[in-house]
């Protein structure tokens, strides 16, 4: 398992007395606590152009999860190499000199402790007395250079003679987004389970999870809100009926898209009492773009006799390659429903089943061969098998069999490319998900 991944699902960064709540509560963590200092009870001085205070700011990482910090987690990316505090207004008005300061986070950083696994980093800055309101930014890179993965805005009363200790929680800046669902799992030898209309099927509805990620890689636990509304969409597909899946919030009356804003939003998937069957994509947009699509296949009502509709116009003729798999949907009254790949895309998941990916060709049915490409970084491959193997020769109806790896360190997206005989390809993008540590 990459240990960044690990540290960036239960590490927190602190200021002041680390972040009310975040060293958590016993346990037998290996972080030592920290005492919180209390605020002074005197009223703030009014400002004085020739006076200000001292604010400080304590920044505290963890190298190493503990009971504490799973119980109770407050994000930060592990990636994180600088901070940077800014003063934004004084009682309500923009200073008249700016003031901001950066510090770099390291063992070795000027400012900075290393003791057991922790890193504590002091800041002090000389700012204005009054109402004070700061904006703090957590950087990839050293100096407040590379991606913004976290960001935080603090009003503290800044007060004269008294120890100012500023207390805030950091937010992570969502990069990129993928969607998971407990119920929509795939099973051993037909692909994803889906949904179908009330009374047509066992499964109606299904939670959705949404797992951001930050500019790093490293999965996001936050503890408030998101840093951008996740807006929920489905895109038919194949015929798919319109209306056949809506969502809902928190219990709230379906809906074509709903919108999350944090980590406690309940967000479900429901299939309509809609005539016809095929496939939805569901898309998470968090302001940056969207997430993979999530694959769903839907079985509604009975599809009524349809009247005659004028002749088509000519379409271009299709690619002479097409793939299919099965959907995991066998009601009593129907075998399990061959679905066409949804914008030449399967899904899989780490330690999940394996798929079977049918290859049919109109034009050239003999001396059909595949290849991979990108399917193994660093760690190496996530694709554990493929029958028949890439680049021996098969025929038209012939089924690829997919099985990804059990190392949930070994996840992300390839590309599978047919060719045959007469040079013609198709291309189908693999997903391999690997899900870990807590989701809230």
């Amino acid at each position: 398992m990459d240990r960044r991944l690990l540290r960036g699902l239960g590490v927190a960064i602190c200021a002041a007395a680390v972040f009310a709540g975040c060293s958590g509560g016993g346990g037998g963590g290996t972080t030592p606590p920290v005492s919180q200092t209390a605020q002074p009870h005197a009223t703030p001085t009014p400002p004085v152009a020739a006076k200000g205070g001292t604010a400080s700011f304590t920044f505290l990482l963890p190298f190493q999860r503990t009971a504490s910090t799973n119980r109770k987690a407050m994000y930060v990316s592990p990636s994180t190499q600088s901070v940077t505090v800014a003063l934004l207004t004084v009682n309500g008005t923009a200073p008249g000199t700016p003031v901001n300061a950066t510090i770099n986070i390291g063992g070795t950083q000027p400012g900075c402790v290393q003791t057991g696994t922790q890193i504590a980093c002091d800041l002090s800055i000389l700012i204005p007395i009054g109402a004070d309101t700061f904006s703090v930014t957590t950087y990839s890179g050293l100096t407040a250079s590379g991606s913004i993965v976290a960001t935080a805005t603090v009003h503290q009363s800044v007060y004269v003679n008294a120890a100012n200790r500023v207390t805030l929680t950091l937010s992570g800046t969502i990069a990129s987004l993928y969607l998971f669902s407990p119920q929509l799992i795939y099973c051993a030898d037909c692909g994803p389970s889906g949904l179908a209309a009330p009374g047509y099927g066992p499964l109606s509805s299904a939670l959705l999870i949404p797992i951001p990620l930050d500019a790093a890689g490293n999965q996001i636990v936050l503890p408030g809100t998101y840093s951008s509304p996740i807006t929920f969409t489905a895109t038919p597909e194949f015929g798919t009926p319109a209306g056949g899946l809506l969502f809902t919030l928190n219990g709230s009356a379906p809906a074509a898209s709903v919108v999350a804003v944090s980590p406690s939003d309940q967000v479900f998937a429901v299939a309509q009492s809609v005539a016809g069957s095929g496939t939805y994509d569901i898309y998470a947009n968090f302001g940056m773009g969207n997430s993979p699509p999530l694959l769903v296949p839907y079985v509604g009502l009975p599809t009524p006799t349809p009247t005659p509709s004028p002749t088509p116009t000519a379409t271009p003729t299709p690619n002479p390659i097409a793939f299919t798999y099965f959907a995991a949907i066998s009601l009593p009254s129907s075998p399990p429903i061959p679905v066409p790949l949804v914008n030449q895309t399967l899904n899989m998941f780490v330690g999940g089943s394996t798929q079977y990916l049918t290859v049919t060709d109109t034009s050239s049915p003999t001396g059909i061969t595949y290849a991979t490409t990108g399917c193994t970084p660093g760690l190496g491959s996530f694709i554990v098998s493929a029958a028949p193997s890439s680049g021996t020769p098969f025929n038209s109806g012939s089924t690829i069999v997919i099985t990804p790896t059990t190392n949930a360190a070994y996840h992300g997206t390839c590309t599978l490319t047919v060719t045959d005989s007469s040079a013609v390809t198709n291309t189908v993008t693999l997903n391999v998900f690997s899900l870990t540590g807590t989701v809230q």
